[in-house]
């Protein structure tokens, strides 16, 4: 039985969407994407695992939307500075495109916060305080308080 490949790190997830925006060898899909993982990080990972995680999610939907657009607008130009900078532009919109997508998905996240914090009776005055003062002076000269227990999940 093969050994499981540890979870994904925020550091291991930027190397999969750089893996990805870089990709340029046809049409993508998710075996070439872990077959490219596994090259670059020399470990294994499912479709599954790799869709689970949004960043990659949307990392792969955006390029294979960019990549669709491509293949049908012009290809090169014969000017290597005009190529470069079709790239540049292509490159930035599709980084729009997924900055584009995280916002949508943080403000669907806020919405359903909002909802489910209504349904809960937590008031949207209590959730708009502003956060207490940090005294950095105090903290340096006072003991180091207890860690407090485990936080519960909403």
């Amino acid at each position: 039985m093969k050994a499981r490949s540890p979870n994904l790190t925020k550091d291991q997830v930027k190397k999969i969407v750089a893996v990805i925006d870089a990709w340029e060898e046809g049409k993508l899909t998710w075996d070439k994407i872990i077959a490219a993982v596994k090259k670059e990080l020399d470990a294994t990972y499912t479709r599954q695992a790799l869709s689970r995680n949004p960043s990659i999610q949307i990392a792969y939907e955006t390029k294979n939307k960019f990549l669709a657009l491509a293949s049908s607008g012009p290809k090169r130009t014969g000017i290597p500075e005009l190529d470069e900078a079709l790239r540049t532009i292509a490159s930035l919109k599709l980084e729009i495109e997924r900055r584009k997508q995280i916002e949508n998905d943080l403000l669907e996240q806020f919405a359903r916060w909002a909802a489910n914090a209504n349904e809960n009776g937590v008031d949207y005055r209590i959730l708009d305080r502003p956060l207490n003062a940090v005294d950095r002076d105090a903290s340096l000269s006072k003991p180091k308080a207890k860690k407090p227990g485990k936080v519960k999940n909403f």
